[in-house]
């Protein structure tokens, strides 16, 4: 007998129906499954540990596999699994292999299964071609030993021969030169191992044939010879059977029952199918050890009403020859309708010509031909309509419209991916409880249109539609057992075939295939809502921003006209109410949209207006301060009136963050919410949220052991990234926002806050699926006496320890519940925090031997059920007295049942173990004591693990006195210090050269000198720094210069005077030509400026040339030549030579001595600076 599992899985495509089709689980099941096109093999090879998936539980298939990965698969169905190729590490083939592979492309290079690019090189991150796949393939089975296989092109001989012995086989489809995936090398792998024989070479007589059975046999296939047979043990067996009666094979690990006498290949032909197959009788298999089931591949398949005779010639005469006492060559059929086995199936025979009886319009007949075992079975899959009655708690329930669907004994499905309501196509099974249940569940195929012919045959199968603009004939399915016809007017207790109206819009419901099953008219939709933020009139036309369903807020156009007024005060048309806002501003509205995007709205009425109540069939309302709680099916407002039933259909808007939720079992935790709403027929349709507390779905709870960590911005915002978080007593990181943290936490000594270790927080918001934390608050844990341990269940104190109470309430605990162990231990005095995963185990009452406790916090719990419980264990807890000392400060102190600013002397207790977050500032003009050195203010977290004094004993601090920055020249001597009871008085002095004009700062008084050079300065006492700024200038003299003598004397910009400290360009010229004023020095005030001295000094001289030659030489090398010794004409050019006589060239000029050098002035006690010039 069968025992079939319900199938899990939505809608499974047509093409599934005709193909391979995988209806068992395994342990290597992937997160990515629904990628992976060869699952079978993909299951498999992940199984024998040929090719494994990802850590995170997926396979990758359309990852590249590079040259290095081809290599470790070859290895290991060469070898399996354990080869040490560590061994051949030290072979040095290539010079760019990666360690971790070194030792796998060497051994299969050795074997010349691989090659390099040349030039030792492997290119092993090179992603690896259908090609090279191919050939290493074939290699790694004994292929290409002679090089003439390889002909013109190796690519094409290599994807040739793998095609040829059945590495690539099925539906592949692969480039030569194109890069494969994990996906196809899986498949190409599971190929290798199942589907082809390793083969030795015969090179005299040039053929390959089998190991180890000799030339002779030349060569076959035989599965026991294969790679997968003798490395992994893989075997399989094809008479299962699975959903709907189809035969199935089953792979597995087991052995193969030897026959005993044998040939060269290890086992007698007999044993073995025609082919080569194992013969499932014979196959040893525990189920323990099976890895998957796959559906066998039909040989026929048929998806309309088929004639007999039809189906007799495409099977052939022998397959229908029925098997039987007297003719033992014939076939045995079996056939199966909605999975349950058939008496007597009927064989088609060759000149019948009525409708083969397995076969129809909303049937899928699939026939199976084994001829080894010479069985026919043959499997009709029916599709029938229904509509969603109920979806609670992940299961859909259908209501079948199909007569014949209406054979379910079960009519529940595990999917919640449909709506109340839903049109979806089904399947029927039948299990060995001989039940029929819900095999497949699927939307349907649709189509619409308007409807332009309507054929009407006696049979409904030969009844059509066809619609505007379309050829298709879209036939109906059977009558009455598929075809429901107008689901609008749908009457269970009636069977009427009700055709579409021509020229009218239809939605048609199809099977897979195509076949109508039913329709109804297209304008046949619910309701949708949408909320009218603002509305404007652009150009005379009505437009609005809106916030749809789906939460995002578009800005639309709108009919002016307004839809179901008319028992209503509110107007037919949309209108001003005054200059901002409009009739249908922050109203929820039914609406439509047309072609154009226009919307049309239609009016909701409000409630207890126009004789609404909450007892109205539809209505809106507004409710501030409304609780929504996650899992809970009705929404309880601040009065009894107020309260309202939500389902898993309604939608709930989250304006804020512009979500939508739909259902109470997805929306969040809201609290303090702002909503509106609309109510049909008693369920709310739809929720805007417009404000409230939300706590999203990715609310956690955790808990520190420390706080290290880093900063990091993410968008803008400073996070900190805890390393040691704990969530449900498991470690991981937490990236926590500065701004969540700032109310719980205590700050560094970089003022960034930090949260405290021991303490349970709850996440409220976060983004991006929980990975930033944008809110938390407080959750405990609180510690509760643990006074009774039961099998499933205990009990805890009503009143958190110390306080002691008679009274306890009990909780249950199941599977799910969520231990967290909290434990405080000490040793060599000091305190050990350890957060790990706990259980019912964990729990005690009373002391231990050790004399420590255990108290329970149940954060999170389901009715009497707990889901989350902390445990803390520690020394038993009783109050502590903590005492603070306040002196000229003030104390803050935060944690459990305490958060006080103190002022002054005072004491508190708490229970021991609490820790406690203390701020102690300092009042103006004070500091207190922290980590060593005084500071105005600082944050600590303080344990009480007795009791306590808290100390804050602030003392006067030093101001300073200080000159600005960037103050120069000027020095200050005196008691620079003040505080809030001292003041002082410093002096302050101006360098030879500066005088100071004044000093401002803070309250200061101060007076100077007669000349300013020296200032007193008076500051009184203070807790701030004072900062003096000082008004200096620089001294400006007069300065003289030579009037009569050999040299003139000039300043750069001739200034009247000069000031101290400023570098100035001066220049010293002689007053006529000559060499021997060479040599002369600047001096200011007898003292010399600098080191240059005047040159470049000389008279005007000549030489005459000895004749024209030499003056055509000069001229051709740019010297000037001149028809005068005093060398005033100079000749233009070379023919100017034949107007002269004398020639001339100059070897000097008339040049002033003279020399520019910089002088800085600096301090002259007379006031003037007095140049002078000597030599």
């Amino acid at each position: 007998m069968r025992n079939l599992k319900r199938a899990l899985s939505l809608a499974l495509a047509f093409v599934m129906v005709m193909g391979l089709m995988i209806v068992g689980a395994s342990a290597k099941s992937y997160t990515d499954a629904d990628k992976i096109d060869n699952q079978v093999a993909v299951e498999i090879l992940g199984e024998i540990g040929v090719m494994i998936g990802n850590d995170d539980g997926s396979f990758a298939p359309d990852r590249d596999v590079t040259r290095a990965e081809m290599a470790v698969i070859i290895t290991r169905i060469l070898y399996g699994n354990n080869l040490n190729v560590d061994q051949f590490k030290n072979m040095n083939t290539f010079t760019d292999v990666p360690d971790w592979a070194e030792g796998f492309v060497n051994l299969c290079a050795s074997l010349d299964i691989i090659a390099g690019r040349g030039n030792g090189i492997f290119d092993p991150d090179a992603t690896v071609t259908s090609a090279e796949a191919a050939l290493m393939l074939s290699r790694a089975l004994g292929y290409f030993k002679n090089n003439a296989e390889f002909g013109s092109d190796w690519a094409l001989a290599a994807m040739k021969r793998a095609t040829q012995v059945g590495i690539i086989g099925g539906d592949m489809v692969l480039q030569a030169n194109a890069g494969l995936d994990r996906d196809d090398v899986a498949q190409m792998t599971f190929n290798t191992l199942t589907k082809a024989v390793p083969v030795q070479y015969n090179e005299l007589l040039d053929v390959y044939y089998n190991v180890n059975q000799g030339v002779i046999y030349a060569l076959e296939f035989n599965y026991l010879q294969t790679l997968g047979y003798t490395n992994f043990n893989l075997v399989y067996k094809s008479n299962q059977q699975a959903e709907y009666g189809r035969p199935a094979t089953t792979w597995g690990i087991g052995s193969y029952k030897d026959a005993g006498n044998g040939t060269a290949s290890g086992i007698e032909k007999a044993d073995l199918t025609p082919a080569g197959g194992l013969i499932a009788e014979n196959v040893r298999m525990l189920a323990k050890d099976e890895i998957i089931t796959v559906n066998n591949t039909p040989t026929y398949v048929y998806t309309q009403d088929t004639d007999a005779k039809d189906v007799y010639a495409d099977l052939g005469a022998d397959v229908c020859t029925e098997y039987s006492w007297w003719n033992k060559d014939g076939y045995e059929w079996t056939a199966f309708i909605n999975g349950e086995e058939q008496n007597n199936a009927s064989v088609p025979t060759k000149n019948d010509g009525s409708q083969y009886t397995y076969t129809g319009k909303g049937s899928v007949t699939e026939v199976y031909v084994d001829d080894y075992s010479a069985t026919v079975t043959v499997v009709e899959i029916n599709y029938f309509l229904g509509q969603v009655s109920k979806v609670n708690d992940g299961e859909t329930t259908i209501r079948p419209l199909s007569h014949e669907g209406k054979i379910l004994d079960d009519r529940t499905f595990a999917t919640d991916e449909f709506d109340k309501n839903d049109y979806v196509v089904f399947t029927v099974d039948y299990n060995t409880d001989k039940e029929f249940y819900i095999c497949e569940l699927m939307a349907p195929e649709t189509v619409t249109g308007e409807v332009t012919r309507v054929e009407k045959k006696t049979d409904s199968q030969d009844s059509y539609v066809r619609l505007d603009g379309e050829s298709t004939q879209y036939f109906y399915t059977a009558f009455p057992s598929h075809m429901v016809y107008d689901v609008s007017n749908y009457d269970d207790g009636a069977i009427d075939a009700q055709h579409p109206e021509l020229n009218k819009e239809y939605v048609f419901f199809m099977t897979p295939a195509g076949y109508v099953l039913g329709f109804q008219p297209a304008n046949e939709t619910s309701s949708e809502y949408l909320y009218v933020k603002d509305s404007d009139e652009e150009l005379k036309d009505w437009v609005a921003k809106v916030i749809l369903p789906d939460a995002t807020e578009p800005k639309v156009d709108l009919d002016s006209d307004l839809g179901n007024t008319k028992n209503y005060t509110m107007a037919d048309e949309i209108k001003w109410l005054s200059a901002k806002t409009t009739n249908i501003d922050e109203l929820i509205w039914d609406y439509s949209a047309d072609s154009n995007g226009v919307y049309s709205l239609t009016y909701v009425p409000e409630l207890n207006k126009d004789n609404t109540t909450v007892k109205s069939d539809l209505y809106q309302n507004e409710l501030f301060n409304v609780t929504i709680n996650n899992g809970e099916a009705y929404i309880q407002g601040t009065t009894d009136a107020s309260h309202f039933i939500i389902d898993k259909n309604t939608i709930f808007v989250d304006t804020m963050n512009h979500k939508s939720y739909t259902g109470y079992n997805e929306v969040p935790d809201v609290k303090n919410a702002h909503i509106a709403y609309v109510v049909e027929d008693g369920v709310a349709e739809i929720v805007y949220i417009f404000d409230g507390d939300i706590y999203d779905e990715n609310s956690i709870y955790f808990m520190l052991t420390d706080t290290k960590g880093e900063s990091f911005k993410n968008d803008g915002d400073e996070y900190y990234e805890y390393f040691n978080a704990y969530v449900d007593g498991k470690k991981q990181s937490l990236n926590i926002s500065y701004e969540a943290m700032e109310p719980y936490a205590w700050f560094d000594e970089d003022g960034d806050p930090l949260l405290v270790p021991g303490v349970l927080y709850q996440v409220v918001k976060s983004e991006e699926d929980g990975k930033y934390i944008t809110e938390i608050r407080y959750a405990g844990p609180d510690t509760y006496d643990v006074t009774g341990v039961g099998d499933g269940s205990f009990r805890i104190s009503t009143l958190p320890a110390p306080t002691t109470t008679t009274n306890s309430e009990k909780f249950d605990v199941n599977d799910e519940t969520v231990f967290v162990l909290v434990e405080y231990t000490w040793y060599n005095g000091k305190m050990n925090m350890e957060i790990s995963r706990g259980d019912m185990d964990d729990m005690f009452v009373g002391k231990d031997h050790e004399g420590y406790k255990l108290y329970a916090d149940v954060v999170e719990q389901d009715g009497q059920t707990a889901e989350l419980v902390y445990l803390t264990y520690c020394k038993p807890i009783s109050n502590c007295d903590v005492e603070v000392q306040v002196e000229n400060a003030q104390v803050t102190v935060q944690g459990k049942n305490i958060d006080k600013t103190f002022t002054k002397d005072d004491s508190f207790a708490v229970q021991v173990f609490t820790p406690l977050i203390v701020t102690v500032k300092a009042n103006e003009g004070y500091a207190v004591e922290f980590g060593g050195e005084y500071v105005a203010e600082y944050t600590d977290v303080i344990w009480v693990l007795d009791d306590t004094v808290i100390a804050a004993n602030a003392v006067a601090t030093d101001a300073q006195v200080k000159l600005a920055d960037g103050t120069e020249h000027v020095t200050m001597s005196g008691d620079a210090k003040i505080n809030a009871e001292n003041g002082t008085e410093v002096t302050l002095t101006a360098e030879d050269g500066y005088t100071i004009y004044g000093v401002t700062g803070g309250n200061v008084e101060a007076s100077h000198n007669e000349n300013s050079k020296v200032w007193t300065v008076k500051v009184p006492a203070g807790s701030e720094d004072v900062i003096l700024d000082v008004d200096v200038r620089a001294d400006q003299y007069t300065y003289t210069v030579p009037q009569n003598g050999d040299f003139t004397v000039s300043v750069e910009g001739n200034p009247d005077k000069l000031t101290v400290g400023v570098t100035y360009k001066v220049t010293v010229t002689a007053k006529n030509y000559s060499d021997t004023y060479n040599g002369y020095a600047l001096m200011a005030d007898s003292v010399a400026v600098s080191n240059e001295k005047t040159a470049g000094g000389s008279t005007l001289a000549s030489k005459q040339l000895a004749d024209k030659g030499a003056a055509q030489a000069a001229i051709m090398h740019g010297i000037t030549v001149y028809r005068g010794p005093l060398c005033g004409t100079a000749y233009e050019n070379l023919d100017d030579l034949d107007t002269g006589v004398n020639y001339f060239i100059k070897t000097s000029d008339n040049v002033r001595a003279s020399v520019t050098v910089e002088f800085t002035v600096a301090y002259n006690a007379d006031g003037n600076i007095d140049f002078t010039v000597v030599k």
